[in-house]
């Protein structure tokens, strides 16, 4: 298919002739006039060159000094004397760039020359098509470069070389790759003669060079030869750019894919919870610590297209974590870090209340937008069961010296018996000793309107749902009135969170009832059976 070149800044024209060349059977391309040099030599049989409304003989100029081998026409203002100028000047037909029709396209190819020979066109497409090859490593592109050069030049010789040796031979040449070159004449010395040396750069390494020669004094080149044997060493340079710039792309892939490995490896084998989250929270990594600790399956992470922030979690206060006042929900929000926040999480599939110190680090692009999240999950269950029971441990101490008002007791729930101290029993006026009681002994005492209310406060303690346990009831004296009790306890749990054992105190506030409420209402016997 023949092909035309539009040249022109405007791209009304440029797609109107275009159309018009369409129709007639031809392919077209289109460049700008500044993006007219050697480099971007056409493959085009005919160039149509657009010299604007006010008749611009510069650009024309120029198209035919940069490619002189190609027919052209020109398209500009309606002005005779300026057609008789471009015809002079080459143009083999003129056209008014306004009013423009088909029948004055086809007429102006009619009128075309074509050149004697399309020899030119031909070294030019075999030119291009060795720009488009693919190469792994440079020594085979500069040996078809050699080649290539060789039929181009009319010259039996190519050489590559870098300094003052000899690295590539094309043709029979007396200097072999490797040969080392010294002095003015070096060549002629060997029986070389050269016809033309072209440099070329090369990446990191500094300038080698294509030189082609003869064996005997080589003709002069045409300006055409001369013209390729610059476009020929233009291309080789930018294949060998291109090179080195996908190789170093290839060598920063290759160590940033074995980096990631090498991170991913790590934070999947760590021992905190690592959790990369995107701008909807969308989970972006996630690594088996943190799937443990929120007690999340691979499965329903894939089903899931973002984190839900649901985690049924309080504060230290007791207070619940709602997804809106989630910490990576506010992190999100304000676009600030968060740091060492202590949350309670309940896991249903265990049933049980993990504590978490959660970590919550802000990334933000260049407009100030979170980019990314990246949350550390720490289980600090364990610590913080120690640090509780320590305290609870201090407060019996404290307590049992103090020896006042409260009773102790000791509820151990794997044998499920309750140690209970002298002055508990006093309370409820039994004999002044310790003992070992059945729960169930206790919780018969408890008034019936009470009941229900103090096994559900002591259920929510032992689930985790409740920090303390603590409850105000009445409870049957030896003498057979209900007195009012304060009893607080505390669990103490293994490393799974399983409650194993509960302490506590319990104190006789009848008479701060009474002041509340009224005797009436606090000291009523037990009905006669």
């Amino acid at each position: 298919m023949k092909r035309a070149l539009v040249v022109s800044a405007d791209p009304q024209l440029v797609t109107e002739l275009g159309q018009y060349l369409a129709q007639q059977g031809w392919a077209w391309d289109s460049l700008a006039p500044e993006q007219v040099c050697p480099q971007t030599c056409p493959l085009a049989q005919v160039i149509w060159v657009d010299v604007g409304e006010t008749g611009d003989l510069q650009r024309q100029q120029r198209v035919t000094q940069i490619w002189p081998e190609v027919p052209y026409c020109v398209l500009g203002p309606r002005d005779s004397s300026l057609a008789v100028v471009m015809l002079h000047r080459g143009a083999q037909a003129y056209l008014p760039r306004r009013p423009l029709n088909l029948a004055q396209v086809q007429a102006a190819l009619q009128r075309l020359h074509w050149p004697a020979t399309d020899g030119t066109q031909t070294l030019l497409r075999q030119l291009q098509r060795l720009g488009q090859t693919a190469y792994t490593e440079p020594d085979r592109m500069i040996q078809d470069y050699l080649d290539t050069g060789c039929q181009l030049l009319g010259l039996p010789i190519g050489l590559w070389t870098e300094g003052e040796t000899v690295r590539l031979v094309c043709g029979d040449s007396p200097l072999a790759p490797g040969s080392i070159l010294a002095g003015v004449n070096a060549f002629g010395q060997k029986g070389v003669h050269v016809g033309i040396s072209l440099p070329v750069r090369i990446p990191h390494k500094g300038t080698g060079y294509l030189r082609f020669a003869a064996l005997t004094p080589p003709e002069p080149l045409t300006p055409t030869q001369e013209r390729l044997a610059s476009l020929l060493a233009q291309s080789l340079e930018r294949g060998l750019t291109q090179w080195a710039l996908e190789q170093r792309q290839k060598t920063t892939e290759r160590a940033l894919a074995a980096s990631e490995a090498r991170n991913r490896r790590l934070i999947q084998n760590l021992q905190v919870g690592v959790l990369v989250l995107g701008p909807q929270l969308e989970v972006r990594l996630i690594n088996p610590m943190a799937m443990r600790l929120l007690g999340m399956s691979g499965r329903q992470l894939l089903a899931a297209n973002q984190l839900s922030l649901d985690w049924n979690a309080i504060g230290t206060d007791g207070t619940l974590y709602t997804p809106e006042t989630h910490p990576i929900r506010q992190a999100l929000r304000t676009g600030r870090s968060i740091d060492q926040v202590v949350m309670g999480l309940y896991r249903s599939d265990t049933q049980q209340r993990v504590w978490l110190m959660l970590c919550v680090a802000v990334e933000l692009d260049a407009q100030g937008q979170v980019e990314e999240l990246v949350c550390t999950l720490s289980d600090i269950t364990a610590s913080r069961q120690m640090a509780e029971a320590s305290r609870l441990n201090e407060e019996r101490y404290v307590l049992a010296m103090n020896g006042a008002n409260d009773g102790l007791w000791d509820w151990d729930l794997e044998a499920n018996t309750i140690y209970v101290s002298p002055r508990w029993q006093a309370i409820l006026g039994l004999p002044a000793e310790a003992a070992i009681w059945d729960p169930e002994e206790w919780f018969e005492r408890i008034h019936p309107e009470d009941y229900s209310r103090v096994r559900q406060d002591l259920a929510a303690h032992l689930q985790g749902e409740r920090e303390y346990f603590q409850s105000e009831y009445r409870m049957r004296h030896e003498a057979g009135e209900y007195r009012w009790m304060l009893t607080r306890g505390l669990a103490i749990r293994d490393s799974d969170g399983q409650a194993y054992r509960m302490a506590g105190s319990q104190s006789d506030i009848t008479e701060r009832k009474q002041a509340e409420m009224g005797p009436a209402t606090t000291t009523a016997t037990v009905p006669a059976a």
